[in-house]
């Protein structure tokens, strides 16, 4: 975070020219984010008229440093990320929003996928529906997706992503839970198992270690999602042979288009 005159910010039209900026070693293209978001013109000139940008955040964005100019930071903060509603178009910038503890509902923005609004040549595309985008095609059988976490906020909001794409979810509260389902179930009846780490009775890796050593699960795709996304954690999921593994907070249409390369 660096702390800009308006005047420094104003000379820059929308990354045209570089500005030297304060702590960096080479000058950085600086673009102002109400410029950025695809406002409606009445919006810009409102939000333009009242707060000046001041702050610049310095971020890469495909593997390109940038400065993005806002009018404050407030502060910093570990979120639960939360979907947005999946029957409206959701631009790939919007990771989905979060709730504040005045009930407030407020968007959550996902800078790794601003390139195609900081570099206009290649032109904006708003993601339609996710179920429309990720969900199987109409001449497959739906494929069933066990879900363990122990969070019921979280089972909620994957059976919601996954529901909405097309999948079938089948929601468990900890490992043991899952065995118990599968157990149940004939083989061959899960596509896909997606787990958190952290669970009561039974985590994730040691449900992991169990699928793994049976012989009728042992080949069955199983991806981790948890807040524990270090290297050594993720290499130890790895290492005991999860498929894939996933970070929380997760941004929905990455998730879906994830599981959907694990399936094909």
């Amino acid at each position: 975070v660096v702390n800009l005159s308006e005047a420094e910010i104003q000379s820059c039209e929308m990354g045209d020219r570089h500005q030297e900026i304060p702590g960096q070693t080479e000058p950085l293209p600086i673009f102002r984010l109400w410029d950025l978001l695809p406002y409606g013109y009445q919006v810009q000139e409102a939000v333009s008229g009242v707060n000046s940008p001041s702050v610049c955040l310095i971020m890469q964005v495909k593997g390109q440093q940038v400065a993005i100019a806002v009018d404050a930071v407030i502060e910093e903060r570990s979120v639960m990320l939360k979907p947005l509603d999946l029957t409206v178009p959701v631009p790939p910038y919007v990771a989905g929003c979060t709730v504040l503890g005045s009930g407030e509902v407020i968007p959550v923005l996902a800078p790794h996928h601003f390139h195609p609004l900081l570099f206009p040549r290649s032109p904006v595309r708003l993601v339609a529906n996710i179920s429309q985008n990720t969900s199987l095609s109409s001449d497959a059988s739906p494929a069933q997706i066990l879900i363990v976490d122990d969070s019921l906020t979280m089972r909620q909001i994957l059976q919601e992503v996954f529901e909405s794409a097309g999948f079938v979810p089948t929601l468990c509260t900890d490992g043991r839970e899952a065995l118990t389902q599968l157990a149940r179930s004939p083989q061959g009846h899960f596509h896909l198992i997606l787990s958190d780490v952290e669970m009561p009775h039974l985590d994730g890796l040691g449900l992991l270690q169990t699928v793994r050593s049976d012989p009728q699960w042992h080949h069955l795709p199983m991806a981790m999602l948890s807040s524990r996304a270090s290297p050594e954690d993720i290499h130890k999921g790895m290492e005991l042979g999860a498929t894939a593994y996933f970070s929380k907070p997760f941004d929905p249409a990455m998730l879906l288009a994830a599981i959907r390369e694990l399936l094909d």
